[in-house]
């Protein structure tokens, strides 16, 4: 018998997440089997953070990184469910 898991999400390139283990916003870079690499606004230096740590930033979050806050796109998790928004 298979453990179930939860499903992955897949976030797009350039999309603001929060990496809830640093506290930190990041432009989604790449995504690699449960891995997304983060970039800062402004640019510098990027790091790598679990899929399961990370969240999508909320208007207010991308407002206080000083990144535009334009609505987010819509976000596909593997089961084919699309939501936009904070909340996937």
């Amino acid at each position: 018998m298979t453990t179930p898991t939860t499903p992955l999400i897949t976030y797009r390139l350039g999309l603001w997440l929060v990496d809830t283990h640093r506290d930190r916003v990041g432009e989604v870079m790449a995504t690699d089997d449960g891995a997304i690499q983060l970039r800062p606004p402004g640019g510098g230096l990027e790091w790598d953070a679990s899929l399961q740590g990370v969240r999508l930033a909320t208007a207010a979050e991308r407002r206080a990184a000083g990144v535009a806050t334009e609505s987010q796109p819509f976000v596909v998790n593997r089961s084919g469910t699309a939501t936009r928004g904070g909340h996937a």
